[in-house]
């Protein structure tokens, strides 16, 4: 009870759940995507100043579901990982989000609390010891020592996409099965000629939301669909059923 196991595509990790303040974890980014000068650079590899990453981070804080960020046997998702150090070594984008939450969605957040605190047992830990807290964030301890090579490796691993080594046929297929019949209800249906139209905007937010980590590659610098989400939806075999 309370430890976890987690797994990159080239190793496995002990880890042991823990709270934390919010504000004392050390992320590499705020919750508005301004770089933290406290943070080790060399390990953080995704660009968390892009405006698309900004747009998931407020997209996951506004709905924030709570059992998101908790077990997980995979080091790219669950409750953000954390050293001795408090640096947070995979999830950064969770931890802004939370954050963020916090700050701006107070519902959504007191969802979050009354998620740890119900399920605090099977962290192992005492449900009272949430209420010890202003701003909890749950978050998985990595057991061990590691040098710096090995260090940077891992982040680079925890922060890898999970559909890297899926075939085109694979994501399109994990696609259809994110997408319910309420985000389809969003999809208009009129013959605009352009999958990207404003018109889809809404349909389009939330299939970006259920891809997690992923949707930051969707838009461009200037916050528009990119042709990756084109490719992403029309690959998908509900497509044929939106048309």
């Amino acid at each position: 009870m309370g430890k976890e196991k987690v797994s990159t595509a080239e190793r496995e990790l002990d880890t042991q759940y823990a709270l934390y303040e919010a504000d004392d974890l050390i992320a590499s980014h705020n919750e508005t995507g301004k770089v933290n000068p406290e943070y080790p650079a060399e390990l953080q590899p995704r660009d968390r100043t892009r405006q698309a990453s900004e747009d998931q981070i407020r997209g996951i804080a506004s709905k924030l579901n709570p059992k998101l960020p908790g077990a997980n046997p995979l080091a790219s998702s669950g409750a953000p990982i954390i050293g001795s150090d408090r640096v947070v070594e995979s999830g950064n984008g969770r931890v802004s989000a939370i954050r963020k939450a916090y700050r701006n969605h107070p519902e959504r957040a007191k969802a979050y609390q009354e998620h740890l605190k119900q399920n605090a047992k099977s962290f192992g830990l005492k449900p009272e010891s949430v209420d010890n807290f202003k701003q909890p964030v749950l978050v998985r301890q990595r057991q061990g020592e590691m040098d710096t090579d090995q260090h940077i490796a891992f982040t680079k691993e925890a922060n890898a996409r999970d559909t890297a080594s899926m075939s085109p046929a694979e994501k399109a297929k994990l696609d259809a099965s994110r997408i319910t019949q309420e985000d389809l209800s969003h999809f208009d249906t009129d013959d605009t000629g352009d999958l990207l139209h404003r018109s889809n905007d809404v349909f389009l937010a939330r299939f970006a939301d259920r891809l997690g980590s992923e949707a930051g590659e969707l838009k461009t610098r200037q916050g528009d669909w990119n042709k990756q989400m084109r490719d992403r939806v029309e690959s998908s075999p509900v497509y044929e059923s939106l048309r």
